[in-house]
This record gives structure tokens, sequence and C-alpha cells, in this order.
């Protein structure tokens, strides 16, 4: 092994790590201004769930016929289900109005 030989080597070594330095650099950057960004969206609901805010979005009638339906199968209960899509829809306005009133000045 020669001197140059050695040398070509190092030099590749330290653009590869120079390159997983900048593209690591570069994720962290635009994951910050991701997170920076706050947004009300829903959380993660099960399969149920998206199906219960469906029915409640086509209406009152459809939303009781979905948990009626369901109760032997999901073990629904139409008190519990309007109590949790009334607080769902309750942290989303906090979330929203939070949002459109900005950051607080200390």
């Amino acid at each position: 092994m020669t001197t140059s030989y050695l040398l070509r080597q190092a030099a590749r070594c330290f653009a590869a790590i120079a390159l997983l330095l900048s593209t690591a650099g570069a994720l962290a950057a635009a994951s910050g201004v991701a997170q920076a960004t706050p947004t009300c969206d829903d959380p993660a609901h099960s399969m149920v769930q998206h199906r219960i805010v469906a029915r409640a979005d086509q209406g009152r009638d459809a939303l009781i016929r979905f948990v009626a339906i369901n109760k032997p199968v999901y073990q629904l209960d139409l008190l519990e289900t309007v109590a949790w899509l009334d607080a769902q829809r309750a942290r989303r306005e906090a979330c929203m109005t939070t949002v459109s009133l900005g950051p607080t000045a200390p």
C-alpha cells in the first residue's frame, strides 16, 4: 500500500462522513420546522372511531343507527359514543383557537 492510496481512501471516508452529517443536519432542520408548525389534525383513531366520526358527519340518525347495529360487535353505548365525539370536537376547537391566537409573548 502506498501513501497516495491511503490518502485517497482517507479522503473518501471523510467525504462519506461529511455527506452523512450534512444529510442528518438537513433532516434535523426539516423535522424542527415541521414540529414548530402546530396542527390540529385528528389523532390516530381506530377503524371503529373513524367509522363513528363518519356516521356522525352524516347526521344524528346515521350515528344512532350505526351504534345500534354495531353495539354487540364493538360494545358501543350511544351516550359514551356521543360523549367521546363531544370531547374530540372540544379538543379540536381548543387547538384551533390556540393556533389562531398564535404564540403568546412572555
